[in-house]
């Protein structure tokens, strides 16, 4: 027994002494390695790799894949990561299914690069769980199969891969029933955008515009949204753009809605009025009551009298009231004194001289002499009851028109608190005006907290008394879910009701429903009459889109001319989207003459007001003297305006004036810092002249290791000069390790 043990301990002590120069080789390849001594590491590497250690097989196939102190051998990578692969090494595995599916030193074969991929994800590797998730995704090799890279992009998302996280959320979020939960998509997507992927920034803000898996918010949604554009994401940028750009139409819309209507309705007021002068009552109807919908107090007025005294429609002292009730609201003279006498005499109300003191009252204190004889016959037939009626008027709640005013008055100083009261007042009383102001207050939290159900609630009110702006916003509410379920068809209905009363933005709005396909059919033919319609009142969203419609040809044959039209009647308002169209248009004299000077015009004005895409133009338009004098000092002005909100153009292009000393003395210091900036972003441009800068040793110490790996960025997005650069380092770092 003794000599078996003693042969036994004869034939293992080699092999123990094999492994142990294998495990020392190894660690002395990788001594070499971190000092960037590649030939040395490549030497060491190779005895341990001999000698079956597979972390060295492994580092030198990379070390063969790249180039690093041996000649560049994909054939060689193959050899080596196969045998470290076939000892069950997951990094191994990984690079060699890399091999296999891009075709590097063997044919391509997509079924053994899955085999191996799939090896390496089974060890848990996070890299291939995700390669593997994305090739089922997109059919890459293998059938496309949703319910397989659900799963493999799972398994990467709980080990924190954030692009595996965007991918999971963008299964749960477009999935079918089986898998479809917007608040699973948030939840991923939320991790994956912590991480910094801007995709799934942008994504969230998505979410977060439309309600889907989280309550709206836009603040929330122009967040997410500024963090990817910010990254150079430029769907982000658009997304952001938007909605931006209706906010600000629905705040405009609001504070001047009575100027935006007020045209409208006195034209229809004069149609109706030529009508009603010809005795043709049924036209003059019509008329005015498109008038009043719009809130014209003429309008108003004359329907009352026509309802009283039965011309062109049934006799109806009800409907009389309730349109005297309309106009006197709004403080209209005639109105109050005729629904004075409705109430003296009892026509459609109750009879009660109190209440027709009360308007007989406030109309004559406006110095109508008619009015005044009214109210003084009135008063002599109160006498008998003048201590109560005394006592009844000055109970009376003060005038609905006195509410509404003080409530504009505070409103239009800030002073919401004391808005609100007076608004309150005043909608209580039946004012759509001011039931319309309740509900943007508590959509916007403006003296209460923001309840959009009491916003809902609001609206609501002053929509059913047929206030166009109410309905509009009525419809907004229902087509972006606020306080309510989303119901497209609802906004549909709302957005239908007030663009037949000329409200532009309904319009805009409706054929934007058409233009998407929400709530109705698509149909590029119907949006483009809705939104012609809005166009042709001058709202500047709607020009825009209509503009965009005949530069790519939606609803008609492509029209590059009519694009510029309806841009420039945009731009002409202030419209950033379409300066910023026109900028590019003219810059590439795409569909018109090339003209830098205009082009530069139209930037200049976007820039102004703080569009990045605007600024980093004028800023190249000063460097290279188009369509300007070259100034130097304003180009770098103009991209340092956008490279401090975050944009990657004026971030690179500072970077390259401070590399070539343009304008600015030489400084690569400086040229590092703003390289560093965008590529960090994932500008290819940057991450290349980043790379050039460590290989050259300027503004940073030389480091080929840091080159490289920038270099590889870049060349990852497929840019060529990366790739190029890449190559050339290669082979000088293994001609340098020989």
């Amino acid at each position: 027994m003794k000599k078996l043990s003693i042969l036994l301990l004869a034939l293992l002590l080699p092999m123990m002494s094999l492994a142990q120069s294998a495990e020392e080789s190894y660690k002395k390849g990788k001594y070499y390695y971190d000092k960037r001594d590649y030939k040395a590491a490549a030497e060491w590497y190779q005895i341990a790799a001999k000698k079956g250690n597979v972390d060295a097989q492994t580092n030198l196939g990379v070390m063969f894949q790249e180039g690093k102190g041996v000649p560049q051998d994909n054939t060689q990578a193959v050899k080596w990561f196969q045998k470290a692969a076939n000892k069950g090494k997951a990094d191994a595995q990984l690079f060699l299914g890399y091999m296999y599916k891009n075709g590097n030193g063997v044919s391509r074969d997509y079924s053994k690069a899955i085999k191996w991929i799939q090896k390496a994800a089974n060890q848990g590797d996070v890299d291939a769980q995700f390669l593997l998730g994305f090739m089922y995704e997109m059919g890459e090799g293998v059938r496309k199969d949703y319910m397989k890279a659900f799963e493999w992009y799972q398994k990467a998302s709980n080990q924190g891969d954030a692009d595996a996280q965007y991918h999971l959320g963008t299964i749960y979020a477009g999935g079918d029933a089986l898998i479809h939960n917007y608040s699973k998509a948030f939840e991923w997507w939320q991790k994956s955008a912590k991480q910094g992927n801007a995709d799934a920034q942008r994504s969230l803000g998505l979410l977060y515009e439309y309600g889907e898996g989280v309550p709206q918010d836009y603040s929330k949604a122009e967040e997410w949204y500024q963090k990817a554009a910010n990254q150079g994401d430029e769907k982000a940028k658009n997304y952001l753009s938007k909605l931006q750009m209706m906010e600000e139409n629905k705040k405009k819309t609001l504070d001047e809605f009575a100027s935006s209507f007020k045209q409208v309705a006195e034209d229809l007021f004069k149609r109706g009025k030529e009508y009603y002068d010809k005795k043709d009552y049924k036209n003059a109807f019509e008329w005015f009551l498109k008038a009043a919908h719009l809130g014209d107090v003429g309008a108003q007025t004359f329907l009352g009298l026509m309802y009283e005294y039965g011309e062109g429609v049934p006799k109806d002292y009800t409907k009389a009231v309730e349109w005297f009730q309309k106009a006197a609201n709004q403080g209209h003279v005639p109105a109050q004194n005729n629904l004075g006498l409705m109430y003296q005499f009892g026509k459609g109300v109750p009879q009660d001289n109190t209440q027709a003191a009360y308007w007989l009252e406030k109309a004559a204190r406006q110095g109508d002499w008619v009015v005044e004889q009214n109210y003084a016959r009135l008063q002599k037939t109160m006498e008998e009851d003048e201590r109560s009626h005394d006592s009844s008027t000055s109970s009376l709640m003060e005038s609905v028109v006195d509410c509404l005013e003080k409530g504009k008055e505070y409103y239009d100083k800030n002073d919401y608190k004391n808005a609100f009261e007076w608004f309150l007042k005043a909608a209580n009383q039946g004012n759509a005006v001011a039931q319309l102001f309740l509900g943007f207050m508590y959509e916007k939290g403006e003296a209460v907290q923001i309840n959009y159900s009491k916003a809902v609630e609001w609206y609501q009110k002053a929509a059913n008394q047929g206030n166009a702006v109410a309905q509009l916003f009525l419809g907004f509410m229902y087509e972006y879910g606020e306080g309510m379920p989303k119901d497209y068809s609802k906004a549909y209905e709302w957005y239908q009701k007030a663009a037949r009363k000329e409200s532009a933005d309904a319009q805009y709005q409706l054929g934007s429903l058409y233009y998407n396909g929400r709530g109705v059919a698509k149909d590029y033919t119907k949006a483009v009459e809705w939104i012609q319609k809005a166009a042709n009142q001058g709202l500047a969203s709607a020009q825009l889109h209509l503009g965009s419609m005949y530069y790519n040809g939606e609803g008609f044959s492509q029209n590059k001319s009519k694009a510029v039209e309806w841009f420039v009647k945009a731009a002409s308002q202030g419209n950033v989207g379409a300066q910023v169209y026109l900028g590019s248009i003219y810059y590439n004299g795409d569909g018109i003459t090339q003209n830098y000077n205009k082009s530069f015009e139209w930037f200049q004005k976007a820039a102004n007001q703080g569009d990045v895409t605007a600024q980093v133009y004028v800023g190249s338009m000063y460097q290279e003297g188009k369509g300007v004098s070259q100034n130097y000092s304003k180009a770098i002005e103009w991209y340092l305006n956008a490279a401090n909100q975050g944009d990657v153009g004026g971030q690179y292009n500072l970077g390259l004036l401070y590399a070539k000393g343009e304008g600015v003395s030489k400084d690569y210091t400086k040229a590092v810092e703003w390289f560093q900036k965008a590529a960090s972003q994932g500008l290819a441009d940057a991450q290349t002249d980043l790379g050039l800068m460590y290989e050259k040793g300027n503004g940073v110490p030389q480091d080929y290791s840091k080159a490289v790996e920038w270099y590889q960025k870049a060349a990852k997005q497929g840019y060529d000069r990366a790739k190029n650069y890449l190559s050339n380092l290669q082979k000088k770092i293994a001609e340098g390790n020989r």
